[in-house]
């Protein structure tokens, strides 16, 4: 397999799972941090599958179409005010995660390994949903997952996948065809952000405070969930925390008012628009009405497909929910039909930050000017 330019390839390891002779892996990129397929030619047979697979090559897309459109499109949020403070936006994640569970299921989702990498993995109760929770921010390392996720699926296993749009995509395209028992959920994108941009920031947070991090809270929600994107909670492992704000909030700041360290192929992404494979899209429902809901969060909920609506009707009693119109949802949520514009000083941000701390490079590029507030109201303004 030839690696893949840097402006198609997701990174979504359909490819490394489905090659037979273990003849690929995933390497960083040693500028961006994003890691693309690389090949072991003494092992490689050129069977051509990992290219029959790709679904930034081959696009799955057309067979998907034939069971899957939007159906019907809510605003929800889960009953626990718990479950809504403890999670990114309405708690919907938990509430589905919560049903898997009843009907013996597996749950996969990004969370923090042993050393805050951020990976996909596998929770299988609801005591430990706490793993996986809350949004991350920074592109998810696949893994083996889609081998792993097959596997129960072969023995009947219900499971629930939660990734971005390109890494649903890639499941089903590494699966070749659906199976009654999978469940999958993309979330509505903005772009996935440099793994080795997050290290940085990372790093420099532990050297400031002296102290290694073994937990982070982005979107932290005491100052209410409107205002939570400028917001992100620190843990230490020796009990300290501190709490990021729009003043020093920098990984948030690069992210929001530049997009500086998003992965090239994301400006261009295919998997946005009408035609999605999960069976559910979900994201933050900025339109809700907080003087009657509470501002702990509120989800915007599209179903996609039969299995999407079965799921749905199986966690009613749950939520609260009303019914929005599709046409607001595209209306008002350009990421789920246009792709992000990433900053012109992309490449320029990843060589800086190689040489110099990484919140003084943010500060560099965002210039003096502080316009978090304004990007967060340009959020909630625009958002479904």
């Amino acid at each position: 397999m030839k690696d893949n330019s840097m402006n198609n390839c997701t990174g979504c390891e359909a490819c490394v799972n489905v090659c037979p002779q273990n003849a690929l892996y995933m390497e960083a990129d040693k500028v961006s941090g994003f890691l693309y397929p690389k090949t072991i030619h003494g092992l490689c047979n050129k069977c051509g599958l990992c290219k029959q697979i790709c679904p930034a090559q081959n696009s799955n897309q057309k067979k998907m179409d034939q069971t899957r459109g939007f159906i019907a499109a809510y605003a929800a949020y889960s009953k626990s005010n718990r479950i809504r403070l403890e999670s990114t936006s309405g708690g919907m994640f938990t509430v589905f995660s919560k049903h898997i569970f009843s009907i013996g299921g597996e749950v996969y989702g990004a969370g923090y390994d042993e050393n805050m990498n951020v990976v996909h993995m596998c929770v299988s109760i609801m005591d430990n949903i706490s793993r996986i929770q809350k949004s991350k921010y920074v592109q998810s390392k696949i893994g083996s997952v889609y081998v792993d996720v097959e596997n129960f699926l072969k023995k009947k296993i219900p499971v629930l996948f939660v990734g971005t749009p390109c890494q649903v995509a890639g499941l089903y395209s590494y699966l070749t065809q659906d199976y009654q028992d999978l469940y999958t959920i993309e979330f509505i994108c903005l772009g996935v952000n440099s793994p080795l941009a997050y290290k940085y920031w990372i790093e420099e947070l532990e050297k400031k405070y002296s102290a290694k991090i073994n937990n982070i809270w982005f979107k932290y929600k005491e100052f209410g969930w409107r205002k939570s994107p400028l917001h992100t909670k620190i843990f230490f492992d020796n009990g300290d925390e501190e709490l990021l704000t729009p003043e020093n909030n920098y990984f948030m700041k690069g992210y929001l008012q530049g997009s500086f360290f998003v992965r090239p192929c994301c400006s261009s992404c295919q998997f946005i628009g009408e035609r999605r494979y999960a069976d559910i899209v979900f994201g933050d429902f900025w339109g809700a009405d907080t003087s009657v809901e509470l501002d702990y969060g509120t989800s915007v909920i599209l179903i996609n497909s039969k299995k999407g609506m079965e799921l749905f009707e199986a966690i009613k009693k749950d939520i609260t929910f009303y019914n929005i119109s599709l046409a607001s949802v595209f209306k008002n949520n350009p990421r789920m039909h246009t792709p992000v514009c990433i900053s012109s000083e992309n490449m320029s941000f990843f060589k800086d930050m190689h040489v110099r701390p990484f919140g003084d490079v943010v500060r560099t590029y965002i210039g003096e000017e502080d316009v978090m507030p304004d990007i967060l109201t340009q959020i909630i303004d625009s958002g479904s």
